[in-house]
């Protein structure tokens, strides 16, 4: 029996390990994808100040109803590839984590390039949101026809 207790903590290291793992790589890329260097994969663009705050308000729009957990409205603002990556378990699950942090209080400071990647051009916005708890770094993703392509939070 202890063996066997063993052998569980063991498969759960491994699992964790795996999980920190893997949440490192997909950080590195966003990271990658979103710093605004150019390089054979990616390259960014400047942008006027009219067209920051336009996005800026697009992503506190899309945060807020995180927060709120409006699924429909949420779903209505993905593209294609979002939408499959959303079903409404995983938005359960979202909210679950978002309220660990407490209220929602303010929107803090917010960023926003564009990012030329795989001959598509995408919008990001980093967003800062403060929490009761916590405060969270929101990446928020558009396409070109301004649709809700990623979003990602730490």
């Amino acid at each position: 029996n202890l063996k066997n207790k063993q052998n569980g903590v063991e498969v759960m290291k491994k699992f964790r390990l795996s999980a920190l793992v893997i949440m490192f790589c997909l950080s590195c890329i966003l990271f990658t994808a979103c710093s605004g260097k150019s390089s054979d994969t990616g390259k960014s663009s400047s942008v006027s100040s009219g067209q920051k705050e336009k996005y800026i308000e697009k992503a506190q729009n899309v945060i807020t109803l995180f927060n709120e957990e409006k699924s429909d409205e949420i779903v209505e603002l993905c593209d294609e590839a979002m939408k499959n990556a959303l079903p409404k378990d995983k938005l359960s699950e979202v909210y679950t984590q978002l309220k660990s942090n407490g209220d929602f209080e303010k929107f803090l400071e917010g960023e926003m390039t564009k990012v030329e990647q795989g001959g598509k051009t995408f919008t990001v916005v980093v967003q800062q949101a403060k929490y009761e708890k916590n405060t969270l770094t929101y990446t928020v993703n558009f396409d070109s026809e301004d649709k809700l392509a990623g979003i990602f939070y730490k």
